[in-house]
């Protein structure tokens, strides 16, 4: 396999379009919580993919490329 598993910020996940490849959508690290966020985040990314822009929730925090931007998502709530 190679490589070692990395941790997201604060355990949230990577949500939103590839960077570089259009209609490539990732919703994944989840860190265990997914369960409780899977219906509000398979909704805001149904809106993404249909209307180019989630309407209903905001998931800017979760974008991919926060790591590069040196915008890390910190959520204190979450364990």
């Amino acid at each position: 396999m190679g490589g070692a598993l990395r941790d997201t910020d604060g355990h949230n996940p990577l949500i939103g379009e590839h960077p570089s490849m259009s209609d490539l959508y990732f919703t994944t690290g989840f860190s265990g919580h997914g369960l409780m966020i899977a219906p509000g985040v398979g909704y805001a990314v149904s809106e993404f993919v249909l209307t180019g822009r989630p309407e209903s929730i905001d998931i800017d925090p979760f974008d991919l490329i926060r790591f590069s931007r040196g915008q890390p998502f910190r959520n204190n709530a979450m364990i």
